[in-house]
């Protein structure tokens, strides 16, 4: 959005001044740039709302004197383009942008990929409606997951979605009457041996195949957190951290759509 904005009132300014450059101090031409107009107020808000957003006061009142400069100029538009009134344009653009470089200079920017951005507003999304309902005491568990994983914060990654599995593997243990252990990793060793053993009975194919595959997921769960990883001085890759994750939105969304029937 800074890139975009400052490009925006950037092509303004440098228009104008390609216009007026043969001109005398009390000249004027009849080339109007109003076609410009659109994008330079655009522009120009875009900054006064980051100049908002990032506490950029010197930013924000540069942002004012061009919006007014600008103003100035439709009041005062006849049809032609005075010198007077580029020149103040011109060098309010400038010393914005300026202003917003030396505002911004301690600032550092993180670039994410398009695949991962969407982490940033969708972790809820990517979870399921479900999920959200059945379980609502993880909801910012699920979106610090998200975020951490858009971020390339893989042990975070991690760690929030073993929060959010421990929540889940309480849940299912209840359910299905297996033994709460000392530790949601005992737990979860008992709970995969209640499902082995709805797995091993001769009942429902449709039960049975859900037990599989919860008791799949979970035993993955298990085994990353019982991984060295997760102790001080030790961290996930990104390849373990997103296979953590995934197996997790899993487990929580097949365990969430059980419970809705």
């Amino acid at each position: 959005m800074v890139v975009t904005s400052a490009a925006s009132v950037a092509v303004i300014a440098d228009r104008l001044e390609q216009l007026i450059k043969d001109l005398a101090s009390d000249g004027k031409t009849s080339a109007s740039p109003l076609g410009l107009l659109t994008d330079f107020h655009l522009g120009v808000q875009g900054l006064t709302d980051v100049a908002r957003d990032l506490n950029l006061p010197a930013t924000g009142a540069a942002a004012a004197r061009c919006k007014a400069s600008i103003n100035r100029f439709i009041g005062a538009n006849d049809g032609y383009i005075r010198v007077t009134n580029a020149r103040e344009i011109i060098s309010d653009v400038r010393q914005l942008l300026i202003t917003l470089r030396d505002e911004t200079r301690e600032y550092r920017t993180f670039v994410i990929p398009p695949t991962e951005a969407k982490m940033l507003d969708g972790g809820r999304e990517l979870f399921g409606e479900n999920v959200s309902v059945m379980f609502p005491s993880i909801q910012e568990d699920i979106d610090a997951a998200a975020s951490c994983r858009a971020y390339g914060l893989w042990h975070a990654t991690v760690a929030h979605s073993m929060r959010i599995a421990e929540v889940g593997i309480q849940r299912l243990a209840k359910n299905m009457g297996s033994k709460i252990g000392k530790s949601w990793g005992e737990t979860a060793a008992n709970l995969r041996k209640t499902l082995a053993a709805v797995n091993a009975e001769n009942g429902d194919s449709t039960e049975k195949e859900w037990a599989s595959q919860a008791g799949d997921h979970l035993e993955f769960i298990r085994k990353a957190w019982r991984n060295p990883a997760m102790h001080p001085g030790k961290t996930f890759d990104r390849e373990q951290a997103l296979s953590v994750y995934e197996n997790t939105r899993s487990f929580m969304r097949m365990l969430a759509e059980k419970l809705a029937h």
